[in-house]
């Protein structure tokens, strides 16, 4: 990766290696565009394209940055000769983050370009790994080896998207001592975080939250994003955090209780079927029960009901998938319930592992999924 220096006023632009000349050079522009408009010093851009799919520049400066890495490194227990484990790309803050850890602390960074358990567990034991950052499709990977967590590791971060109790569970059983994380880009990485044998999500002490309107999430931090880049007509135009009393409104819906952080999904994350609000996160965390195999719940509209729901997984067995989803069916709330199965021995994922439901939505639009009903319409 680019080596930075974290004290001084220089910005970068770290962008992912698999986009096009035209693509690098079209946010290249954005970038200076930024630089000038804005007479930025000492900021790191990030390309994301978050829940609406639209790609944007997040501006964060080297200090926000540091701030929520002197925060994690307090919670997490990192000092002086320790030694990271780093399988995630600088261009994303759950990589970035971790070479700003390793600066505040002194510890050390292995890093890895591509992934594969095997050579990643023997790296653990090999390199005498302290720390390491995951996300839930790398921890599935690891399990899958079936051994024995090596004793010198002391924290494996989860990030990027939600662990599942099950995984959760089978790291236990292997002694991985794992906590998961909630985060954010525009938070420059963690915003909440469980310790080692307790999953609640911990607010960490840099971050000051509140709930608003139909239980959004507000955040008031020195680890705030400065601003975004985006494309509008053809122009580049700068927006700045939308904040109300100094909070940060985000598009997160979530309960707070005695200082511990439970999401409850996005807006986007949300839809109307018969009148009720239903969360897919909550309908995914709940139907985890009835699966063994990586899935994601879709909404796709519908003209009586609003919506309705469809289980999309990665199997094979296509008859296991629909007894499952049967199986929710007759326990379930009745607006949650599921009512089509489609299979694929291979879902789509982004760079970290996580399934591209805009993908898997755009092949449902374009026919390009083979859809199996299980409910028949009322």
């Amino acid at each position: 990766m680019e080596n930075i220096n974290w004290l001084d006023e220089k910005n970068h632009l770290l962008l992912n290696d698999k986009l096009t000349d035209t693509q690098v050079s079209f946010w290249t522009s954005a970038f200076e565009f930024a630089v000038k408009k804005n007479k930025t010093l000492g900021s790191i851009f990030l390309l994301t394209s978050g829940t609406s799919g639209t790609q944007k520049l997040v501006c964060l400066s080297k200090d926000a940055i540091l701030s929520s890495s002197k925060s994690v490194n307090k919670h997490l227990g990192v000092s002086e000769g320790d030694r990271w484990l780093n399988t995630l790309p600088p261009h994303h803050i759950g990589g970035l983050s971790i070479y700003a850890r390793a600066f505040l602390s002194k510890s050390k960074v292995d890093a890895i370009e591509f992934w594969d358990p095997t050579i990643y567990y023997q790296l653990l034991k090999t390199s005498y790994i302290s720390y390491s950052s995951l996300v839930p499709t790398q921890v599935y990977d690891l399990l899958e080896l079936e051994e024995m967590a090596p004793k010198n590791v002391k924290t494996i971060v989860v990030g990027g998207s939600r662990l599942s109790s099950n995984l959760y569970q089978k790291a236990k059983k292997f002694e991985y001592p794992v906590v998961c994380s909630f985060g954010a880009t525009e938070l420059a990485s963690q915003i909440a975080t469980s310790t080692i044998g307790d999953e609640r999500l911990k607010i960490l002490p840099h971050i000051e939250a509140k709930l608003g309107t139909n239980n959004t999430l507000h955040l008031r931090s020195p680890s705030l994003f400065s601003y975004y880049v985006k494309s509008v007509d053809d122009q580049f135009i700068i927006e700045h955090p939308k904040l109300e009393d100094g909070f940060f409104i985000t598009e997160d819906h979530t309960k707070i209780e005695d200082g511990y952080l439970i999401p409850q999904g996005r807006s986007s994350e949300y839809v109307k079927i018969l009148g009720e609000a239903v969360s897919l996160v909550k309908v995914e965390r709940d139907f985890e029960t009835s699966s063994n195999f990586p899935f994601c719940i879709i909404a796709n509209p519908h003209e009586r009901n609003g919506y309705e729901l469809s289980l999309v997984c990665e199997t094979k067995d296509a008859t296991a998938a629909v007894s499952a989803v049967q199986s929710w069916n007759k326990s379930c709330i009745g607006f949650e319930r599921i009512t089509s199965v489609s299979t694929k021995e291979m879902l789509p994922r982004n760079d970290l592992g996580k399934i591209s439901k805009k993908i898997i939505e755009h092949d449902i639009e374009k026919g390009n999924l083979s859809i199996q009903r299980v409910l028949t319409e009322d």
